[in-house]
């Protein structure tokens, strides 16, 4: 029994790392060649996967149809992208079921803005889902 529990210390946890929780273009100062994670609200130790899905889903829902190779040059490390595309359609689905998604489209008592915001990201996601067949293509 102790076989598969080193397995797990040293195959699962060890690839995972402390996450920002809340990677969006709110959250980064760019400056002159560096960027900086900043509203370290929501820290998690997380699979890094996770953390990036989050910074491509946000790129999309600013108008980027991807990270650019640029991105991932900067990254430091391989990036799987089929992995990256199951972590993607894994976050979206938990946005488009979550019932805090839900709630805040109709919080009437949010921010004019900001629910504007919420609605257009909601749209969005519901979208990459809609194009969902076609991105699968390019992975």
């Amino acid at each position: 029994m102790l076989l598969p529990f080193r397995y797990f210390i040293t195959q699962v946890l060890s690839q995972h790392t402390v996450s920002h929780g809340d990677p969006n273009w709110h959250n980064v100062v760019v400056g002159a060649g560096s960027a900086t994670l900043i509203d370290w609200d929501f820290p998690a130790v997380r699979y890094p996967l996770d953390e990036l899905a989050g910074v491509e889903e946000h790129a999309y829902l600013h108008g980027f149809s991807a990270l650019p190779a640029a991105f991932f040059a900067g990254y430091g490390r391989e990036v799987s992208r089929p992995l990256l595309r199951l972590y993607r359609i894994a976050s979206c689905l938990r946005m488009l079921s979550s019932p805090d998604s839900a709630g805040m489209l109709v919080d009437e008592a949010m921010p004019a803005g900001q629910l504007a915001m919420i609605r257009r990201f909601y749209q969005g996601w519901s979208k990459w889902f809609d194009d969902l067949p076609g991105l699968l293509n390019q992975t």
